[in-house]
């Protein structure tokens, strides 16, 4: 269930527009979406101007009660938390208040202060040196004992652990690179994010194309091939980030010719070297529309003799535009 969480409050003169995505799911029994989106809009308050939070809560009941998965997303930062309870009313607080501790931390800090009493005045400690007898440069009769003081420190809780993350795109590609006038076809790619590091794993099919040989004879050619990219990923806003990568393209060059008395299959690979520059945008933090060029650099290229002609070799590289959409799988920390 999505829900989005709009207040539009005057403030200065102009609209300050609040935009934080709550998806909340929870079974029969739980508070419902209305009612954090109330509780978060009683901590926020109307006044607060923030970044946009998109948080995704989903409860489910178990042995022990009720446990809450709760993914966070903020601009480039995104965390995982699981929280357990046995009244589901207090998770959907939990929620209410993480996601408002991200909009607004001073104005939560200030309402808990405001609500929790106040702390008690430390009571006068006593002096201890009357009580102490006084040092002797001498050795301490049998039996005696001096007081010892003793101190402990405890190290801060560990930093959370990075969360990787997961998807898949699927789009078009056109250009000239590999084929003789025009490299069009599918591109797909499963992908994995840890930080700014990103890999990506994909394939793609160019389309059969005709090169003219001589009169009435042709050589069609297609392709398949596998794409390993690696590199960062750069956000640019909230919502739109720059992946920049570098990676090889391998796959086999298929030939066909036709026009000619005998004609036969023929294969052969296709290696090159790749420069990626996308620009993905994402309207919701489950899926999103990229754009990008790929520059494409011949290693091993692929050669054909047809009709006695030849050998007629692939293209040497060149540059390819794609756009297609992006999904997330989600995250495992």
């Amino acid at each position: 269930m999505v829900g989005m969480l709009g207040l539009m409050t005057p403030s200065l003169g102009a609209w300050l527009i609040l935009a934080a995505e709550v998806r909340w799911t929870a079974p029969a029994g739980c508070p419902s979406e209305a009612a954090v989106r109330a509780r978060l809009g009683e901590l926020v308050g109307p006044d607060a101007l923030h970044p946009d939070v998109v948080a995704d809560a989903r409860v489910q009941s178990s042995a022990d009660g009720w446990v809450l998965s709760l993914d966070l997303r903020t601009g480039p930062r995104s965390s995982a938390r699981r929280m357990v309870s046995d009244d589901c009313r207090t998770l959907a607080d939990a929620v209410a208040l993480v996601v408002a501790t991200f909009v607004d931390p001073v104005v939560v800090s200030t309402q808990a202060s405001r609500a929790s009493p106040a702390l008690p005045e430390p009571s006068p400690q006593p002096d201890l040196r009357e009580s102490l007898p006084a040092a002797s440069s001498g050795p301490s009769p049998a039996g005696a004992s001096s007081p010892s003081v003793s101190s402990s420190s405890s190290s801060g809780s560990p930093a959370p652990r990075a969360v990787d993350r997961w998807g898949w795109h699927v789009g078009v590609l056109a250009g000239r690179a590999t084929l003789h006038d025009l490299d069009l076809g599918p591109d797909l790619a499963l992908s994995w994010q840890r930080g700014a590091v990103r890999l990506a794993l994909g394939a793609l099919f160019l389309v059969p194309r005709d090169r003219p040989v001589s009169a009435g004879v042709v050589l069609r050619q297609w392709m398949v091939a596998g794409r390993l990219r690696a590199g960062v990923v750069m956000p640019l806003s909230a919502r739109v980030e720059l992946p920049l990568s570098i990676g090889a393209e391998l796959g086999p060059v298929v030939a066909r010719g036709r026009g000619i008395t005998t004609p036969r299959t023929v294969v052969s690979p296709w290696l090159a070297g790749l420069g990626s520059v996308h620009l993905l945008w994402r309207p919701r933090a489950r899926w999103g529309l990229w754009v990008g060029v790929d520059g494409v650099m011949g290693v091993l290229l692929p050669q054909f003799t047809v009709g006695g002609v030849g050998p007629l070799r692939a293209g040497s590289g060149g540059v390819r535009a794609s756009l297609g959409m992006a999904m997330a799988l989600g995250g495992r920390s």
